[in-house]
């Protein structure tokens, strides 16, 4: 299934692959987007962008291509939350402050206009509005940034609570463990063993993961501890071989790659 193979492919860092199997807006079924199981749908494309920074495509030939649509998206909270996540990430990632806190204010009544989970801790409660919150976390650091780290690792760090909460299903619910993101900003806050208790912590969720495992050889570098980074080093190669881009952080979102 193209959920599947697009999950697949973020999570081994092919962004080809990954949005070879991400619709645009012309592609998504805006009410079925905002009601079923996110991980049993097709990722929509702006989270593919987003993943891997692609800021440009974002404001550029994906927002011409999807113009549209935009109305159809938009006729659902959750389909405008995250099309709005996403543009307000490159807009903020592209210097654009102004524009990317008008994007997070919208992103932010989307989210809150997002009905509640029918079947609340059930597998089948898509938590549509606690991925809102996912969305709302990842914009409100990447604002935060890069003046207030603590700020914004504080949310993320409260973000992952949330996530960590959701049902378990594969695909997960969330196409960003945002505890990637937590951690990242902590290593960049100077807190290298607090970035290497949650990059452990996101390797025992997901076994074999290249991001966790370049963020742990980076926490690790940064303490010295150069046995132990050169074997996480050796492990993300192994993890990451099929991988067509050169990732220089866990958390793009935030523009840190």
């Amino acid at each position: 299934q193209q959920c599947q193979l697009a999950a697949g492919a973020v999570f081994e860092a092919r962004p080809r692959v990954a949005l070879a199997h991400a619709p645009g807006a012309a592609g998504v079924e805006a009410e079925k987007q905002s009601t079923a199981l996110q991980g049993v749908l097709p990722l929509p494309r702006p989270l593919v962008r987003a993943r891997f920074a692609q800021w440009q495509e974002i404001l550029g030939a994906d927002a011409v291509e999807d113009a549209p649509h935009l109305e159809r998206m938009r006729s659902q909270p959750f389909t405008a939350a995250v099309w709005a996540y996403a543009r307000a990430l490159a807009l903020a990632a592209t210097g654009a402050r102004v524009e990317a806190e008008a994007e997070a204010a919208a992103l932010s009544a989307y989210a809150q206009a997002i009905p509640p989970a029918l079947e609340p801790g059930s597998l089948f409660d898509a938590s549509h509005r606690k991925l809102g919150a996912l969305m709302n976390a990842t914009v409100e650091a990447a604002l935060a940034l890069p003046t207030h780290t603590h700020r914004a690792a504080a949310v993320l760090l409260e973000a992952a609570v949330v996530q960590d909460a959701l049902p378990y299903m594969e695909p997960e619910h969330w196409y960003l463990p945002v505890r990637l993101c937590a951690a990242s900003v902590l290593l960049l806050a100077g807190d290298a063993e607090g970035a290497l208790r949650e990059y452990r912590e996101d390797l025992r969720q997901h076994n074999n993961s290249g991001w966790a495992l370049l963020g742990m050889e980076r926490a690790l570098v940064a303490l010295g501890r150069t046995d132990e980074a050169r074997e996480a080093a050796r492990k993300r190669s192994q993890a990451f071989l099929r991988s067509d881009v050169e990732l220089k952080d866990t958390c793009c979102e935030l523009a840190l790659c």
